[in-house]
């Protein structure tokens, strides 16, 4: 295909520019689109196989879409025609075209199981003075329980009550003072702390929607992403992000801790995009709102996509975040008393007349830059130095990432899932569907074989001749018949005058296929670690609901992973909104 001429600037010559280049030099737009350049390429170039263009992002979405057609039972069933014809020709074949699935019920019983499980975000304090504080008051209930014998008597003679706990709620031992600080001990810091946190994951609908769209890619994707942002008209935003259209740098890591750069590939209206980027519309930008009105078009055709999922009146974009470094300059004020301070050193345009002797010295820290990519283009929408950058207060020279991501199955850039292990499986099970189909379309009722010489006309005497119909009609009405001995030259006749005819051993092969069936159906419970009391299967009668609940719950162990993965998410967006928090605080 000829790039040049479709517009796409899509190349196996790009590659990524230097992190160690000048902070001044990476601000520049001609640096990021360098930048967004090589990820779209890194993404998106493709080569062509039988008539298709493969490329890293496409491939990964459609394997990600094919799991998530076969956990709502929609997947095509071409592909298991094909089994009963080896040459493809499928015109005979008489065949249902929706597929009896088992995988949708499954998910169910997983993703519910693990949604009924609610939980609470617990806040803890670490810095210095909430753990003075919370060793100080451990110390004052010590002090009660060493003094109890004291403070009763004081209670009963004096009627005052010296200790800091009443007397019937003091510590008896050790392991009750624990579970008493870890119960009923809360910091009013605390207590703000989760409020807020309770506040905005209430405001975004976190449980509702979210929460519930995570728990459901671990499972059937085996990977989930959301992000948390703050924009200064709406407040703290979380937002559930579709991993497919997540990309990000590459990583063994299934945390996906050691990434660099996150996008997400978006259609967008082109009015809304004149709408977000105002200097769109100013004079001078025609050519570039020409190339941003094609470049839908271009990518499509570039790409090959089905004239199904071309959108008109879109473009594709490409968002993204990049992590780098920038050198901050210092300056170190010692007192005359040996202390340090550290401050920010000034440049010409803020400098403050201090005549201390200060040492110069530069920190490296990390910073994010956010970009706006027109893909297929040049168009470079956004390049700038993130706004609202969260840091961690116990090292500010860290950044926190925008998106937040894990993957529990991966291994070598291959991402397993609790759908990708019983696809197999479902396939098998739909084959033998098939399979059974056919055979009930093929079969007939039993028939008889009448041999007419052995019926043939029959004289009673006195004029009554029975004839052969007659012998058969009186064969369907009663299930009885004369028949002849002899022949009509005397001889026996040794043939059966009617012969039930067996068409064939149809029932005993649709029973083979129902167990066949049926270990299928254990071997996909072995596949994802659930048994016949959790899997929505009826249950005894004569078992007790306890014993029930407890067969479903040790099931769940086999999905611990997707439930720890959710948990994860949960409390790295929880730490999000508390760094966000405090800087809303500060600056707002």
């Amino acid at each position: 295909m000829d790039n040049d001429k479709k517009g796409i600037n899509l190349s196996a010559d790009i590659i990524f520019p230097s992190q160690l280049t000048p902070f001044e030099e990476k601000k520049k737009t001609e640096w990021g689109l360098r930048l967004a350049q090589a990820i779209s390429n890194e993404w998106f170039f493709g080569y062509s196989v039988t008539n298709q263009t493969v490329c890293r992002f496409y491939t990964e979405r459609n394997q990600l879409i094919e799991r998530r057609m076969y956990a709502k039972g929609l997947q095509s069933m071409d592909k298991y025609k094909q089994a009963f014809k080896s040459d493809g020709d499928k015109s005979f074949l008489n065949l249902s075209s929706q597929p009896i699935s088992i995988i949708p019920k499954l998910v169910d019983v997983v993703v519910n199981g693990m949604c009924d499980r609610g939980y609470s975000v617990k806040a803890t304090a670490i810095d210095q003075a909430s753990t003075n504080e919370r060793i100080a008051y451990r110390r004052r209930i010590e002090d009660d329980q060493n003094a109890k014998d004291f403070i009763i008597a004081a209670k009963e003679k004096l009627g005052v009550d010296v200790g800091n706990l009443p007397i019937d709620q003091i510590p008896e031992t050790k392991a009750e003072l624990d579970l008493h600080m870890q119960l009923e001990y809360k910091q009013s810091i605390e207590m703000s702390e989760e409020l807020a946190i309770d506040m905005v994951f209430k405001e975004n609908r976190f449980e509702d929607t979210i929460d519930r769209q995570i728990k459901n890619d671990l499972t059937v994707c085996g990977v989930a992403w959301a992000k948390h942002k703050f924009c200064p008209d709406r407040g703290i935003i979380l937002e559930y992000v579709n991993p497919e259209n997540k990309i990000q740098s590459y990583s063994d890591d299934p945390f996906f801790r050691d990434c660099f750069y996150h996008g997400e590939f978006k259609v967008v209206p082109i009015s809304e995009v004149l709408i977000e980027f105002q200097w769109l519309n100013e004079p001078g930008n025609e050519d570039k709102k020409a190339q941003l009105a094609s470049s839908a078009v271009q990518w499509w055709d570039y790409h090959r996509i089905a004239q199904d999922q071309r959108i008109r009146g879109t473009t594709n974009l490409l968002y993204f975040t990049y992590k780098t470094t920038r050198d901050r300059v210092k300056k170190i004020i010692e007192a005359d008393s040996g202390s340090k301070e550290i401050d920010d050193f000034e440049t010409t345009e803020n400098k403050k007349k201090d005549f201390r002797k200060y040492k110069k010295a530069t920190i490296a820290e990390e910073i994010l830059f956010e970009g706006v990519l027109v893909l297929g283009t040049d168009i470079m929408l956004k390049w700038e130095v993130s706004q609202n950058m969260s840091r961690p207060k116990s090292n500010r020279q860290k950044v926190i990432d925008q998106y937040i991501g894990i993957a529990p199955g991966k291994e070598r850039g291959y991402i397993n899932s609790l759908v990708a292990r019983m696809m197999p499986v479902e396939d098998k099970l739909n084959i033998l569907e098939l399979k059974a189909e056919q055979i009930i379309q093929k079969i007939m009722p039993d028939g008889f074989i009448i041999d007419p010489d052995a019926i043939a006309e029959l004289d009673f005497g006195g004029g009554n001749k029975l004839t052969v119909q007659n012998m058969v009609d009186m064969f369907w009405q009663t299930g009885s018949i004369f028949a002849r001995s002899f022949g009509a030259n005397g001889d026996p006749m040794y043939s059966k005058p009617i012969t039930e005819l067996r068409t064939g051993d149809s029932l005993n092969k649709l029973q083979s296929l129902r167990v066949e069936r049926e270990g299928y159906m254990n071997l996909m419970r072995d596949v994802i670690g659930l048994n016949k009391a959790s899997d929505a299967s009826n249950p005894d009668k004569d078992t007790l609901v306890g014993i029930q609940k407890l067969a479903s719950l040790n099931s769940n162990v086999a999905t611990r992973h997707i439930l720890d993965g959710a948990k994860y998410m949960t409390k790295l967006l929880a730490e999000g909104i508390c760094y966000r928090v405090a800087d809303l605080l500060k600056y707002s």
